[in-house]
């Protein structure tokens, strides 16, 4: 069974004192650095000591289409600051960065090639963004205590990517998951042409695999949801089959109302169209579970 989450301490560090300046991110007993700025303030930041070690990084933009997404590209490099002026240069999507290095030297180039690979590995799997990259490279093979020792390094990536707005990596509770408890009841939204299950967890509202979604959404419909299903359809999140479309993987929404939204085809509260077995809404179930109503 998976083990349950643990406390842990994280640090954000403002070297120059602003909250949307570059961040410093480091973990209590952890040798890795990470470190998030701006493509406006890469100029100022390219100059720290992160950059000049070998690292894996992540560049961040705006979906094209959709106005809730989000583009990635992945790559990793020797001296992390040559490629990212490359970079700077040739690649105008990205609005914002993220580096890893290891501060203490152990990890070497192979290893962050094979951070690159995994890392894009997971995005292409959970479909939380869409990736620029045009290949997906071979994973590296190292020895055997490397490799758990990358594989250890990248858990702690994966636990700091979103906070600092990274969600390209986060993947989906499942729907009998160690934590379906403290997410909440399954839920459901049936209508004309929908069958849906999904789940309310704190990583946002998810719709899981088999859900089957309603006809295409009218040109009157709130554009950044048009955008997101369209996007969705793209990235193969939901694959349509003539005019059904059906989830092929899980998806975590940003809210319920999306989530809603997108499945139905139509602009739809989320509180009040998914319900659990015994027809409650979630709107229901969140005022009953803080005490406002009865159960």
């Amino acid at each position: 069974m998976p083990s349950e989450p643990q406390p842990i301490s994280i640090r954000i560090f403002l070297p120059d004192g602003t909250p949307d300046g570059l961040r410093v991110v480091g973990k209590s007993l952890w040798t890795g650095v990470g470190v998030s700025c701006s493509r406006s303030r890469y100029q100022t930041a390219r100059t720290e000591p992160e950059f000049v070690r070998p690292g894996v990084y992540v560049l961040v933009g705006a979906h094209p289409v959709n106005p809730l997404g989000s583009v990635v590209y992945v790559g990793q490099a020797e001296v992390a600051r040559d490629r990212l002026d490359q970079h700077h240069k040739g690649k105008d999507f990205w609005e914002r960065l993220v580096l890893f290095t290891d501060g203490s030297g152990t990890l070497n180039n192979a290893h962050f090639r094979y951070l690159e690979a995994r890392l894009i590995q997971i995005a292409l799997t959970v479909k939380r963004a869409t990736v620029a990259n045009g290949n997906q490279p071979g994973i590296v093979t190292l020895f055997k205590a490397d490799t758990a020792d990358t594989e250890a390094f990248l858990r702690d990536m994966l636990l700091i990517y979103p906070l600092v707005g990274v969600d390209a990596f986060e993947r989906a509770p499942t729907p009998s998951g160690s934590n379906a408890d403290y997410s909440g009841p399954l839920l459901t939204l049936k209508a004309k042409g929908v069958q849906a299950t999904g789940r309310d967890t704190p990583e946002g509202f998810v719709v899981y695999t088999g859900t089957v979604v309603g006809p295409e959404m009218p040109s009157f419909l709130d554009k950044s949801y048009r955008g997101l299903r369209q996007s969705l359809i793209q990235d193969g999140v939901i694959a349509m089959s003539g005019d059904t479309g059906v989830f092929a993987v899980d998806y975590v929404f940003r809210s319920p109302s999306a989530a809603a939204s997108v499945v139905r085809g139509m602009q739809q509260s989320g509180l009040e169209y998914w319900v659990d077995a015994k027809g409650r809404t979630l709107k229901q179930l969140q005022a009953a579970a803080i005490g406002l109503v009865r159960d």
